[in-house]
């Protein structure tokens, strides 16, 4: 980002890039805001079709949604519970960093309802495989957190904070308002936004080189994450 001063009047300026410089196919790609809002976007190399519930879609509201309605509806709950985070913990640590750095921008500037989009890919290991998990030193959109998982093929991972970048106004305060019975809604203040979005992901990403991951998963899902209790949702 960068600032100038045009007429007396000083304006920011974001500059964002393609996080997503694999070729794929990619094993899953997620949408991820630490909420409710939550969803899986493609899933071993398939684009997951977003079938919402609104108010003039009054089919979707007695379960008449089909097999799109279906799978999309699966892809919101993984994302919310089980999204397929994992590298190490040198890398985790690197991300994190990124994240509460990105976060307290968005916060000092007002901003919320960004996401950190997540794409995985897997390959077969060879010997063009030249990416090693100590070769990043930071966490930059466009190169991949790399590991090897427990089957053996390399997982690149890539991340990047993405979306509208949305200031608290009116508006956002009376959608609040409106949705005042969705637990865990992504329309909050920045400030708890922020907090929440790096609380999230310290819980949920899980590491190849600690200990067994099926431990790490049964203990990550008796964390008591907000999302995890709500009685009402928008999916």
């Amino acid at each position: 980002h960068f600032t100038r001063t045009e007429k007396k009047t000083k304006k920011t300026y974001f500059a964002m890039t393609n996080c997503l410089t694999d070729p794929g196919p990619y094993k899953k790609i997620y949408d991820l805001k630490g909420c409710a809002d939550d969803k899986l976007l493609t899933d071993k190399g398939n684009r997951v079709p977003e079938v919402h519930k609104r108010v003039w879609k009054a089919h979707l509201w007695c379960g008449c949604g089909g097999s799109s309605r279906s799978t999309y509806l699966k892809g919101k709950i993984e994302a919310l519970h089980s999204p397929d985070l994992l590298m190490t913990k040198d890398q985790k640590n690197l991300l994190m960093k990124a994240i509460r750095s990105d976060c307290a921008f968005m916060k000092k500037y007002g901003l919320m309802d960004y996401s950190l989009l997540v794409a995985v890919v897997e390959k077969d290991v060879t010997e063009e495989s030249t990416t090693s998990p100590a070769s990043v030193s930071e966490v930059q959109a466009g190169t991949p957190l790399l590991c090897t998982v427990k089957d053996g093929k390399e997982r690149k991972t890539y991340v990047g904070v993405i979306d509208f970048l949305q200031q608290w106004g009116f508006g956002k305060k009376i959608a609040k308002g409106i949705k005042i019975f969705e637990r865990n809604k992504a329309t909050i203040p920045p400030p708890k936004y922020a907090e929440r979005f790096v609380d999230h992901f310290e819980k949920s990403i899980l590491l190849v080189d600690e200990g067994d991951i099926n431990k790490q998963i049964a203990a990550r899902d008796k964390i008591n994450l907000p999302h995890r209790c709500f009685p009402f949702v928008r999916l």
